[in-house]
């Protein structure tokens, strides 16, 4: 298939985060014309950690960056599930990388976003920082996106690629609000330096609440994300900063592993989590969501970033293979993805709730049963994800 055959194509796309940014070199090294539109003024990725399953590396192999995801990111050699106190294992589940020629990597959100975004702009995409979409709207065989400057763009085809909070969606479809989980994140990366010892990538389990550590950019930092049940209705935000001294508190009594970090902790991010239901379609006309936009996830299976990833490249290879049937091309990507899409979000919501076992006796029974069944089938967890790990996006359309 030609790498021009969507020269003919004006794209816009709202929101430069990482679907918004993964569409855009797909779309570009197909040949189309793409404008990317980001609200914020600049690039405002904070510290982060970012799974990166093996499924996600596969799209980006695909788009050229093989290499430099290897050079930004790494490979969990093991990923221990402990419960939160006495640090007991109860899951092994790191990934079968030992057996996969696409490894599972783990990477700064900030620098698979700069990977992406900058891939895209070298391709030919253009970005407009600081451009808020007020609305969008079809005229005929165009699309158009009227910003809050007055300025308006137009196009062939607009995709929203805009989080959970899509304005893009709530133009389509007038859905409402997104539903708090009852869960908020916090989020840190700690200075590797300031420990007195290494600590071990994991995740530890307790009442309420889960606590992951893995280490980032060739150990130099550790990525917290210390996950809790909360009754406080928050703005689902990245950013909004958070008292250190209210995480330690939530984590007190923790392992010692837990402690630890939490000492050197000297700032912090709060997300609220929220979610969406799946959806009965993911475009009118031609204007389609990605992503977030269409199919938010809670972070407790990893896999969010991937599903936005694949979505960008299937919704251009079929773009390319019928360049002409723009409709039609959404269309199908709601039917080959809402399936998977859909699984993505239910096994979130099952694992949040497994983390999160309030009660005691039911915590340990539940907690000991999986270590049994862990130790005993060591590749079970690695079995039960093949699903997951092991699909293709990169061969969806050309089976099709």
């Amino acid at each position: 298939m030609s790498e021009g055959a969507l020269s003919h194509l004006n794209i816009v796309i709202v929101g430069a985060g990482i679907a918004g940014s993964c569409a855009a070199l797909a779309l570009c090294r197909r040949g189309a014309r793409v404008t990317l539109l980001e609200r914020a003024a600049h690039s405002n990725e904070v510290g982060a950690g970012l799974q990166i399953p093996s499924c996600a590396t596969r799209v980006l192999r695909a788009l050229g960056l093989g290499e430099q995801l290897a050079a930004i990111a790494s490979t969990p050699a093991q990923l221990h599930f402990r419960e939160a106190y006495s640090g007991r294992l109860v899951i092994n589940g790191a990934p079968d990388n030992d057996q996969s020629d696409c490894p599972h990597y783990q990477a700064h959100r900030e620098d698979l976003h700069a990977l992406l975004l900058d891939a895209a702009v070298s391709h030919g995409a253009d970005v407009e920082w600081g451009a808020r979409v007020v609305s969008v709207q079809q005229e005929n065989k165009t699309v158009v996106a009227c910003l809050e400057s007055g300025n308006e763009l137009r196009g062939d085809l607009l995709i929203g690629a805009d989080g959970i909070r899509s304005l893009v969606r709530q133009q389509l479809f007038g859905d409402g609000f997104p539903q708090f989980t009852g869960n908020i994140a916090y989020r840190a990366m700690i200075d590797a330096s300031r420990l007195s010892r290494t600590v071990a990538p994991g995740v530890f389990l307790g009442p309420d609440a889960h606590f992951v550590i893995y280490p980032l950019r060739q150990g130099r930092v550790v990525n917290v994300v210390a996950q809790c049940r909360s009754d406080q209705w928050l703005e689902e935000s990245w950013t909004t900063p958070a008292d250190v001294a209210t995480v330690r508190h939530i984590y007190q009594g923790w392992h010692d592993d837990v402690d630890l970090l939490l000492s050197a902790m000297d700032e912090t991010y709060k997300w609220a989590l929220y979610t969406r239901p799946p959806m009965p379609r993911w475009s009118v006309g031609r204007i389609g969501l990605i992503g977030d936009a269409c199919h938010p996830s809670l972070p407790n299976l990893g896999a969010g970033a991937a599903m936005a990833m694949e979505d960008a490249f299937v919704l251009t290879e079929l773009l390319a293979k019928s360049p002409n049937g723009l409709e039609a091309a959404l269309d199908t990507l709601y039917q080959l993805r809402i399936k998977r899409c859909t699984r993505v979000q239910q096994a979130s919501k099952r694992n949040a709730e497994l983390f999160h076992i309030n009660n005691p006796l039911r915590r340990w029974l539940s907690y000991r049963a999986l270590s049994l069944l862990t130790q005993t089938f060591p590749g079970l967890i690695a079995t039960q994800l093949r699903w997951l790990q092991e699909h293709d996006a990169t061969k969806v359309v050309s089976v099709t």
